[in-house]
């Protein structure tokens, strides 16, 4: 299975372009949220035709979530066998107070109640200590991710929100992704097969 994902789109209508080609190769189109650092509800109406499963980021309001609530996989068990797909939207508090926040007990219990090992992981941040370094070296992913992905390790686990620590990370059997952002172009090919999960990042022609 060969998928395409993509995180923090911030209003890159560029992208959006180059998506409605590049999405051809694709099995399946994952957004991982932020779509719009506005709250522009266009971006959410042009999104939605091109992905075929959305998790809402922090900067998300709920008018973009009730625009892409036909592709919504916040909260959600997708199956594509042999492979589990999950979704846990929106991010652990930030000092900004953006509108898609939940406390670390809700995602938790989001995770106890989705998250079994060996699944295909999507959420919008990143788990504690795992690509979530910012400028600062300060460590702010997730702490409850952290606790799941470690209680129920992942085959793959794909996040984007810290733009700072770009990369891929192996960790016993599982591979974790930081996207590198829309919002400049970036995006990510994972191909799913009977080995190792193979990512590439990408740049939207």
């Amino acid at each position: 299975m060969r998928l395409l994902v993509f995180s923090d789109l911030h209003d890159n209508w560029d992208f959006l372009e180059g998506l409605k080609k590049e999405r051809e190769k694709a099995d399946l189109v994952v957004c991982l949220g932020d779509l719009s650092l506005k709250y522009d509800p266009e971006i959410a109406e042009a999104t939605l035709p091109l992905v075929d499963f959305y998790i809402p980021g922090n900067m998300d309001d709920k008018r973009t979530e009730e625009i892409m609530l036909p592709r919504h996989m916040h909260a959600r068990i997708l199956t594509y066998k042999p492979y589990r797909l999950v979704g846990i939207g929106y991010s652990n508090p930030t000092p900004f107070n953006t509108p898609g926040e939940l406390s670390e007990e809700e995602l938790l219990a989001l995770g106890k109640r989705l998250v079994s090992a060996g699944d295909v992981l999507f959420t919008h941040a990143p788990p504690y200590n795992i690509l979530d370094r910012i400028t600062s070296g300060a460590h702010v992913g997730s702490k409850a991710l952290r606790e799941i992905v470690d209680e129920r390790p992942p085959l793959l686990h794909v996040f984007g929100h810290i733009h700072e620590e770009i990369g891929v990370e192996k960790r016993g059997r599982s591979v974790y992704v930081n996207l590198p952002p829309a919002m400049e172009g970036g995006y990510a090919w994972i191909e799913l097969g009977p080995e190792i999960p193979i990512v590439e990042f990408a740049r939207m022609p």
